[in-house]
């Protein structure tokens, strides 16, 4: 849970909370426009608690001083971390963190501790749902027997792989799966299939300078996220060419990102510019996507601020499955 503390510069006494009538409140959101106090923050349900009391955020974007302010000429300027003389405001972050406590209902399984699990929106030709993970070790383990009645599924089967991976994405389309690597370099799995569900090999591809962290597949496009938070697309993927030939930057400051059943891209970005100043932690989805303008030409704002992840892999109709490739 995030508020903001906002003051003024006076001449007389210093930076302080009373500002002018147009100011924003002393405890708001991070537009400023909605009053927030921090004793006034409740939890989302009976189900979450604290786990903290409120404390200044000192690893806010675009940094702070050593008491966490962010300077800026006027609201809503542009914020920095250093006061110049033409500074009248001021800003800091608080947050508060908390937790959801469940009993489920949930089924135990194996005790196979996982960093890392990717679950298929669409079920393959045979009824089953690809479910993939990675072991705190960084194997790789591929969940067999899941299907829409039997959601536990049967066992996990190790991918033997020649280096610990981090990440793993279970794609939407032709049983693609791509993995990332402690090193940074992607890994796409080759002939998964119904009948060999693990697959036969890996495919290695190199990094787009900066080591990976994400990759993630959707309607015959590739994308991945490096360390520096740069999202790359990757090019001329064919469905006899699946490992591509190259990365080509779509943009930076990207925090997270996910690819939904359609294709559509969506992300959450470290700031996002508004009427109302930059905004960080804001979600939003890719426009201007075509075959002539594969990048895309642009961010849609979709929702609100204060956002660190994004997930799209929402369900579609049952209908619909992953076509068999096997022959």
């Amino acid at each position: 849970m995030y508020v903001w503390e906002n003051q003024r510069w006076n001449p007389v006494t210093g930076f302080t909370h009373r500002g002018l009538p147009t100011d924003r409140h002393t405890w708001s959101d991070q537009t400023g426009r909605h009053h927030r106090p921090r004793e006034s923050i409740r939890l989302p349900s009976r189900h979450w608690s604290w786990t903290s009391e409120w404390c200044v955020d000192y690893h806010t974007p675009g940094g702070v001083d050593k008491d966490g302010w962010q300077y800026a000429t006027d609201f809503p300027f542009n914020y920095h971390c250093h006061r110049y003389v033409t500074d009248l405001v001021r800003r800091r972050r608080w947050f508060r963190k908390c937790r959801i406590t469940t009993s489920g209902p949930w089924r135990q399984m194996e005790k196979v501790a996982l960093m890392d699990i990717s679950v298929s929106p669409l079920c393959a030709s045979d009824g089953t749902v690809p479910v993939w993970g990675v072991s705190v070790s960084g194997e790789v383990v591929v969940r067999l027997g899941v299907l829409p009645e039997c959601h536990q599924g049967d066992s996990w089967t190790l991918v033997p792989a020649e280096c610990p991976m981090m990440s793993v994405n279970a794609g939407v389309q032709s049983h693609s799966v791509w993995a990332v690597s402690k090193d940074g370099r992607a890994h796409l799995r080759l002939g998964v299939t119904p009948g060999i569900p693990q697959g036969t090999q890996w495919v290695n591809v190199d990094s787009p300078g900066q080591p990976l962290v994400e990759v993630a597949s959707g309607a015959g496009a590739v994308w991945g996220l490096d360390r520096a938070g740069n999202l790359h697309r990757r090019t001329n993927v064919l469905p006899l060419f699946p490992e591509g030939t190259g990365w080509e930057l779509v943009c930076g400051g990207v925090i997270s990102f996910s690819v939904d059943t359609i294709g559509s891209l969506w992300a959450v970005l470290e700031s996002y510019n508004t009427d109302n100043g930059s905004v960080q932690g804001v979600m939003v989805r890719r426009v201007g996507i075509t075959p002539s303008c594969p990048l895309g030409t642009g961010w849609q704002h979709t929702l609100g601020t204060g956002w660190s992840a994004v997930c799209a892999r929402m369900s579609v109709p049952s209908t619909c499955s992953i076509p068999d490739n096997s022959n």
